[in-house]
């Protein structure tokens, strides 16, 4: 069934499901791949077994590959000893189903539910570690949160603008991972905008809690570089 998916999305629906998998059955024979059964399936069938599958189960794939990819290969890929990882969110229209609705939602004005993705990846290797699905409305922050456990101690986490509310970040330090949080220049903190001000290149700032944060949410140190584009 995954070998199956992954040829329907290196096709991107230039063909039909009869076509797409006799294809797929001549192939996998001539590389030596068993199959479940000696004919190719019959296409509407592979199309109803394709419905039984659980979104759930894409993101057990990913982390499972990512696994096995980092014991076999991930020593060799490294900056300075260090693993460089990066995490980007982004949301795709899906086709107009009752279910999908129910699980990820529809925005006002819209025809076709949308779902919010945020993968956390390898930089080097460019191989996913972590994916996460959540409603439309959700917050890139409060899906990077839910993967932390994916991102190992020790490593580099590349941040977007996006990504740099104080919470998380006090949670990375919390978990012993480095980060480079991208912000804009100005209408992200008051420590950044002060530092700006002064027209100096780098220097450290201090991100303050505020009645706004969590109770017990801790002022958090760091360093700050201007760079123009």
């Amino acid at each position: 069934m995954v070998g199956m998916l992954l040829t329907m999305v290196g096709d991107a629906g230039r063909l039909g499901y009869k076509h797409l998998v006799h294809r797929f059955w001549s192939a996998a024979k001539l590389v030596g791949i068993p199959l479940c059964q000696e004919l190719p399936a019959d296409g509407s069938a592979f199309c109803r077994a394709r419905r039984k599958l659980p979104w759930q189960f894409f993101q057990t794939l990913f982390q499972e590959v990512a696994a096995k990819f980092e014991a076999r290969f991930g020593a060799g890929l490294r900056w300075k000893g260090r693993q460089i990882l990066a995490a980007d969110g982004v949301k795709f229209a899906l086709p107009r189903v009752k279910s999908l609705d129910h699980a990820f939602g529809t925005p006002k004005r819209a025809v076709r539910p949308m779902i919010a993705v945020l993968s956390v990846f390898d930089v080097l290797s460019r191989v996913t570690l972590g994916l996460m699905f959540g409603r439309y409305a959700s917050s890139e922050r409060a899906l990077l949160t839910a993967i932390l456990d994916r991102i190992p101690a020790g490593s580099v986490l590349l941040l977007d603008r996006g990504f740099h509310g104080l919470v998380l970040l006090s949670e990375l330090v919390k978990r012993g991972i480095d980060f480079v949080a991208r912000v804009p220049a100005s209408g992200s903190c008051r420590a950044v905008t002060r530092f700006v001000a002064t027209g100096h290149a780098r220097g450290r700032i201090t991100l303050m809690a505020s009645k706004a944060h969590p109770p017990g949410t801790p002022d958090l140190k760091v360093r700050i570089e201007r760079v123009r584009e």
